[in-house]
């Protein structure tokens, strides 16, 4: 009898110590109006840094728009972005349009990590010679930090590390099949269209 009670006993315990452990791993989650437009905001927040074995790219713009889903809490929130007015290792414009941006498909977690959903190629001439460097499909990434200053506005902060990509060309510092030594460092504002709320909690 008295190995039942110290069983049932220890089992007690083990129970009690998982509901702490789950209580501790619930998850942020992102909170608003249904359906509401999300604006990644143009304004001044910064240089968007992105840096590979290849080289280092710098934009000054960035721009974007996602939906909230149907539900009003999610804990994930998909966003597509562009970036505009960038320049390779610090000196070299992008090859193609002026006005062309680089696109990306991000899925941020309210867990402070993002998603790249689609290939990003970017392509740069420095001092004549070309370098494409790609970034595939990948994720979870760390870190993605968010705050909120008003119930219609959540400020991103990335810095990112570990990035795989892979880059051809003579215009490369170096080239390389694959490479998870990408980071990336930038600013966002992100707010909720007219009469929409966002939130981080």
């Amino acid at each position: 009898m008295r190995l039942v009670k110290v069983i049932g006993a220890a089992l007690t315990a083990v129970f009690a110590f998982g509901a702490i452990v789950a209580a501790g791993a619930s998850a942020h989650s992102f909170v608003g109006s249904s359906p509401t437009l999300l604006v990644l905001a143009k304004k001044d927040v910064g240089l968007q840094v992105f840096k590979t074995l290849a080289g280092t790219l710098e934009c000054e713009t960035i721009e974007g728009h996602g939906i909230t889903p149907a539900t009003l809490k999610t804990l994930t929130q998909t966003v597509t972005v562009s970036y505009r007015n960038c320049v390779a290792t610090g000196q070299s414009e992008l090859t193609g349009k002026p006005n062309e941006p680089i696109l990306a498909e991000y899925e941020f977690s309210a867990d402070n990590s993002v998603k790249i959903l689609k290939l990003i190629s970017i392509v740069a001439t420095v001092f004549g010679a070309k370098c494409t460097i790609d970034v595939p499909a990948q994720g979870p990434l760390t870190t993605i930090t968010y705050t909120n200053p008003n119930n219609k506005t959540i400020l991103v902060a990335a810095n990112v590390s570990e990035i795989e990509s892979k880059a051809v060309g003579t215009g490369c510092l170096e080239q390389y099949s694959t490479s998870k030594t990408g980071t990336y460092v930038g600013n966002s504002t992100v707010e909720a269209d007219a009469g929409g709320s966002i939130q981080w909690e």
